[in-house]
């Protein structure tokens, strides 16, 4: 089916260009981790010294899981440095981010973009949480809590910058 899919998108192809500009850029941002407060790693450790089956049972279906990520966090690495990427098809951008993007930061990268066209790719490069804004750290919610995102709260905003930067250079190139 994929071959297939392939022939019949190959075959209305109006006008084949070999002369495009072709450009990619690549970065390694540092970003700090998130820890849990004192109040959060005492509480999951007390989640995680339950023993009573009943307790257990009682408890809501993921916290033991998100108890385990909490004291991971405190005791692991205080800092990830993660892989960006932009490329340069012609008028087309793409832009790779090791995360699970809110659709708020590619309509950014998309608005800003000094490229015809840009194309957001999550969970390029590695997998690492959501990515959500400051703004929705604000407002909370699963996305936010510190199992489901491990880095620091201004991650968008560092990512965008330095996206829009490389973007930038790829349109300047000639």
């Amino acid at each position: 089916k994929a071959a297939d899919a392939a022939w019949t998108a190959r075959n209305k192809i109006e006008e084949h260009k070999t002369d495009v500009q072709l450009g990619m850029l690549e970065r390694a941002i540092t970003l700090q981790l998130r820890k849990p407060t004192d109040e959060q790693l005492a509480a999951a450790k007390a989640v995680l010294a339950i023993k009573d089956k009943d307790q257990i049972a009682a408890l809501p279906r993921l916290a033991e899981n998100y108890a385990r990520s909490m004291v991971a966090a405190a005791e692991g690495e205080s800092t990830l440095t993660v892989k960006i990427q932009a490329i340069r098809i012609g008028d087309i951008a793409v832009c790779c981010i090791p995360f699970e993007t809110f659709c708020e930061i590619g309509l950014e990268l998309k608005d800003k973009s000094p490229l015809k066209q840009t194309i957001v790719v999550g969970l390029a490069n590695g997998r690492h949480g959501y990515l959500p804004t400051p703004q929705q750290h604000r407002w909370g919610g699963y996305e936010t809590w510190l199992g489901t995102n491990k880095v620091q709260e201004d991650t968008s905003v560092i990512l965008v910058k330095n996206l829009l930067e490389m973007l930038g250079e790829l349109a300047q190139a000639k």
